[in-house]
């Protein structure tokens, strides 16, 4: 089991795949902890996003799914990611959920949420570089 706090969540891949009948997406994640006025590197895993549908919303999605189903009973959790429809879906509710392609992955995280006693923050970040210094990624 994992404990709470702070995880961050990616996926990759995706259309732009040099053979696209062969396209796979990754997840990643990352569970940083802050020390006084330093965040350190707890520990990191990355793995092929399960399945036959391989989008980069579905490996962000599943980032999501991953921490809530291996953090303990009671747990609060920030999670951070780079996917504003992640957030968003999720920030939606469960019973908006029927409107998200990945509803079977939205679905299993509020049965969890429910089921695990879980508080779940998620936070939005972007991540990609930019020459505009306001689209830059910062902390949230």
């Amino acid at each position: 089991m994992l404990e709470g706090g702070t995880y961050f969540g990616d996926g990759s891949g995706g259309a732009n795949a040099k053979y696209p009948s062969l396209r796979r997406c990754g997840v990643g994640l990352a569970k940083i902890k802050q020390v006084d006025d330093k965040y350190l590197f707890n520990f990191g895993v990355f793995f092929a996003l399960p399945g036959d549908v391989q989008t980069v919303p579905r490996a962000e999605a599943w980032a999501l799914l991953a921490v809530c189903e291996h953090v303990a009973r009671e747990s609060q959790v920030e999670f951070v990611t780079d996917s504003l429809v992640t957030k968003n879906t999720f920030d939606a509710g469960p019973h908006s959920v029927d409107n998200s392609a990945n509803e079977d992955l939205f679905s299993n995280i509020y049965d969890i949420l429910q089921d695990a006693k879980l508080t779940v923050t998620v936070l939005w970040m972007p991540s990609h570089s930019d020459t505009d210094e306001s689209k830059k990624a910062k902390l949230p």
